[in-house]
């Protein structure tokens, strides 16, 4: 990059990167979003020599192509490859694909076989010498041919497995034709989160949100003005140079004449009433029924522009008969993913916040859970396509570590006591939203022995105002809104720490026992468990950085050598600390190896399950030959468990559905022992949950 900045045009490696140096603003330059100030405003904070230019100090250095040796800093700025502005001009002006709308991540034009190539040297390299045994692949929707680039992937690593990045809408399935063995866990994980929360509950839950003013912040509607809102803010220059493009290509072919900025403001449109991420053409096949679908909704909604709307239905008409449209497209749809990205994730998963665990990357808030049908179908298929794709729990994109999530779905069984503090806290003078997410986040994070738990509550919080967007920005601070929410946050710890006590136990103690029974699920789905760095024991971890912090292998290691000596009991402490559940993984672990050959070659059957609190209990089992390893696990645990403690007796009266009539023993994998018959009252005496043996 620094020899391009140097050399401009006339480097040897222009056709690594994305950029556009026909944009009519600074023609055959690259824009340069960097500084946080104007230059011609603050010209002292950058100095310029024979061979650099150093902005403030050296904190940056760019490199000098031409020197006038004039003296005048613009004028020698101005002989430059590029040009150096203000951050916030990005949406405006920028001129290069880049990672999102991060200005200092300039995408490489890595469909270019020369481009693959040198990229790919060190992982061709390790894959030779066996170094390697898979690989995963991020941000598969930022490609402008994911199968090309998957394929030559597959070739040049010798065939072992890899592993896409995608998220997928809830009736998207990954392209049939990818040598992949599935996603990196976003689908699994939606699936299992989807055990622990009741859809009853649910509709209740978000009731409350609609009655107490979030009723705004549903429909259809919104979110695709959100999303109309955030591409304008964040992607105006992208959209212009995909307009230009349109433009030029309905202008060769002498088709419909409409402007630049007509076509543009269909594009945004129908960009914004796209349902997924992205679709998938290639030179041969445009996906045109998802294209023309966002179109007709756009002309639903923004009738006033239905003329260029039709234009953008005879652009995408052409896209399937002409090469040259057809690249076209295929540059727009390696970006449309930005968009839903920077308008779902990073801004109305933080304005609907009525349940937390439901705005998760890889769910939708405002979307029915999966009920446990299309949960058992979905792993099923997994065992009988051969794929194995990851089964995880958290990831560096969950807004939450997993045992915070499975304190929230605790909170969806317990609406009295959630209506119960939201009343007592009352007004406050700021959103709706900003109350729930933040009396969520305590409940969900709070760890009475971790000292720096306020000060990272804090970095959440502002993190999360700003990512909204709507009170406060990165853009434009509000320190007044900030300092409110702060405020508030800091008195409900407070509050919930005087006063709310048996809340906060009852949750924790709740949420526990949801992360165990979680984590038997990720273990023994079909397909890759993948535990994120940190949440063999529990996590309770805010979102990004605060998830990335460095791990104490060693004290999990010291603990998991005392725990292993004695099975750790259900007692309050050991599952609120992470004990037991570091305790369980490991077991977990020696499961999945022992009987690997029933994840790799069983068959799946979901389990059924009869009589009193049946609904409490969530399980599967596989069959290779005449061996059977079932998995059984709790849930919605509010409704049985009483004075804090878990008992077997809610299982008393319940009989399991679907199992063939087993002749031997059932052994106990987790715990050891063994039981003649299948008594859930005695198999699931001990804990609520097990993973057993039988024939």
């Amino acid at each position: 990059m620094l020899d391009y900045l140097k050399h401009g045009r006339q480097s040897a490696f222009r056709y690594l990167f994305d950029i556009d140096l026909n944009a009519p603003e600074y023609p055959g330059k690259i824009i340069l979003p960097l500084l946080d100030f104007y230059p011609i405003q603050e010209p002292d904070r950058i100095a310029i020599t024979e061979g650099s230019v150093l902005v403030d100090n050296g904190r940056m250095e760019l490199p000098v192509s031409s020197y006038s040796n004039t003296g005048n800093k613009a004028e020698i700025l101005a002989e430059q490859p590029y040009v150096l502005t203000h951050w916030k001009e990005a949406s405006r002006i920028i001129n290069y694909r880049r990672f999102f709308a991060v200005n200092d991540l300039i995408a490489i034009r890595i469909e270019r076989r020369k481009n693959f190539d040198i990229f790919h040297l060190k992982i061709k390299d390790l894959a030779s010498r066996g170094l390697i045994h898979g690989l995963r692949v991020d941000h598969i929707d930022g490609l402008y041919d994911p199968l090309t680039y998957l394929r030559r992937l597959h070739k040049i690593s010798g065939n072992i497995p890899i592993w896409v990045e995608k998220i997928l809408a809830r009736d998207e399935t990954i392209n049939g034709d990818w040598p992949v063995e599935g996603d990196t866990g976003y689908s699994a994980r939606s699936r299992i989160n989807s055990v622990f929360i009741d859809i009853d509950s649910l509709r209740a839950v978000r009731n409350l949100f609609r009655r107490n003013g979030g009723a705004k912040y549903e429909g259809e509607k919104y979110r695709i003005d959100l999303k109309i809102e955030i591409s304008k803010k964040l992607f105006h220059s992208d959209l212009k140079k995909y307009s230009r493009l349109i433009q030029s290509r309905l202008k060769s072919a002498k088709l419909i004449g409409l402007s630049t900025d007509g076509i543009l403001e269909a594009l945004r449109a129908t960009i914004a009433c796209m349902d997924q991420y992205r679709t998938y053409s290639t030179p041969s096949m445009v996906d045109s029924i998802k294209w023309i679908t966002a179109v007709d909704k756009a002309t639903q909604y923004f009738p006033e522009i239905s003329h260029e709307l039709t234009g953008m239905k005879t652009f995408i008409h052409y896209a399937s008969i002409d090469h040259r449209f057809n690249h076209v497209l295929r540059r727009i749809e390696q970006f449309t993913g930005s968009v839903m990205a920077k308008s779902m994730e990073d801004c109305f998963f933080y304005r609907y916040s009525a349940l937390l665990s439901t705005c998760l990357v890889g769910s939708m808030p405002f979307e029915d859970t999966y009920s446990d049908a299309e949960i058992h179908s979905f792993f099923a298929n997994i065992q009988l396509s051969g794929k194995r794709p990851i089964v995880t729990l958290s990831t560096h994109d969950t807004k939450f570590g997993e045992d915070a999530i499975a304190r929230f779905n605790a909170l969806s069984d317990m609406l009295p006591d959630w209506e119960a503090l939201l009343t007592h806290f009352g007004e406050t003078g700021i959103e709706l939203y900003d109350i729930y997410r933040i009396l969520q986040a305590i409940l969900g994070t709070y760890d009475a022995s971790d000292r720096d738990y306020k000060d990272r509550l804090r970095s959440y919080i502002i993190k999360a105002l700003r990512e909204s967007g709507e009170n406060t920005s990165w853009e434009y601070p509000s320190t007044d809104y900030e300092t409110k929410c702060l405020e508030f946050a800091e008195n409900s710890v407070a509050e919930i720490e005087k006063n709310w006590k048996e809340l906060l136990h009852k949750i924790q103690f709740l949420g526990g026992l949801n992360s165990l029974s979680q984590t038997v699920l990720k273990f023994m789905a079909p397909g890759i468990p993948d535990t994120y760095q940190g949440s063999e024991s529990m996590n309770l971890s805010f979102v990004d950085p605060d998830n990335r912090k460095t791990v104490n292998f060693s004290a999990l290691f010291k603990k998991l050598e005392r725990l292993s000596s004695k099975n750790p009991k259900t007692k309050e402490e050991n599952i609120v600390n992470g004990d037991l559940k570091l305790w369980l993984t490991s077991k977990l672990l020696s499961v999945r190896s022992r009987f690997s050959s029933h994840f790799a070659e069983g068959l799946y059957f979901p389990l059924k399950f009869t009589g009193k609190n049946a609904d409490n209990i969530f399980g599967f089992f596989y069959k290779l030959e005449d061996s059977y390893v079932i998995t059984l696990v709790s849930r919605h645990h509010h409704s049985i468990i009483s004075g804090g403690s878990y008992t077997s007796e809610c299982w008393n009266k319940i009989k399991v559905k679907g199992l063939p009539n087993l002749q031997g023993n059932i052994t106990d994998l987790i715990t050891g022992k063994i039981h003649s018959r299948m008594v859930l009252e005695d198999i699931l005496k001990e804990y609520p949950f097990a993973v057993l043996e039988a024939s």
